[in-house]
């Protein structure tokens, strides 16, 4: 194999090693509530953000954000 035949080869292997890794952007979804967006972290967890001014969340908003969900459950019942 020629040295420049073997560059090519190389850096196409490298680049479809990389590109996937490139190309995965973190999945978000927002809620239902339309206040908190949750957006998946290297780590796979996922980490919740006020969509407002962009806080992430102390457990005084969480626990906001479940009464805002239990009065939503309230009412459609």
């Amino acid at each position: 194999m020629k040295r420049r035949t073997f560059v090519q080869v190389a850096v196409g292997a490298a680049v479809a090693v990389a590109l996937p890794a490139v190309a995965l952007v973190p999945e978000s979804y927002d809620c239902d509530c339309g206040l908190v967006r949750y957006t998946q972290q290297a780590e796979g967890h996922f980490a919740a953000s006020h969509l407002k001014d962009g806080r992430r969340f102390t457990y005084q908003l969480f626990c906001w954000h479940n009464q805002i969900h239990r009065k939503m459950a309230y009412r459609a019942s």
